[in-house]
């Protein structure tokens, strides 16, 4: 089976650490194409390629990562880790979820319990005061209700 154009440039990179000029040179080389104007050549693809951990650029030179190394070997590692970063991503999410639930759900108790304190001086209550904790009061019940 024949390498990618990417597997190929990060084995040129994983060979060679080199400027980007370099790298656009090889692949132009690996593509037959003769054009003179590498202005922003395959720049969307060395930004993907160092967003998905493949390559890293320090101070101008591009270099392999560990993860570009085995991407080499093997391109389905990459599809592997962002199976896995998705896998953590949605646990922290339901995590998160689960914590904002108990949260609420204290916040509802605390409500119902602050209502009915408030109910033994209902009668020394303001009018606004007593429509304010009506209107609590059936908005906790119908939530009751429903959940």
């Amino acid at each position: 089976m024949q390498k990618t154009i990417k597997a190929q440039a990060l084995e040129f990179i994983a060979s060679n650490p080199c400027k980007r000029k370099e790298v656009v040179k090889f692949i132009l080389d690996l593509n037959g194409s003769t054009t003179e104007h590498t202005s922003g050549y395959y720049g969307t693809n060395f930004m993907t390629w160092d967003s998905e951990g493949l390559i890293r650029r320090v101070n101008g030179t591009y270099y392999v990562t560990p993860l570009g190394r085995k991407y080499i070997k093997d391109p389905n590692v990459l599809r592997k880790a962002n199976a896995k970063k998705r896998a953590e991503a949605k646990e922290s999410k339901l995590e998160y979820y689960q914590k904002t639930a108990r949260e609420f759900f204290h916040i509802i108790k605390t409500a119902e319990q602050l209502v009915e304190a408030m109910g033994y001086d209902f009668d020394r209550m303001s009018q606004s005061g007593k429509r304010t904790l009506l209107t609590m009061e059936r908005t906790l019940k119908s939530y009751q209700k429903n959940h």
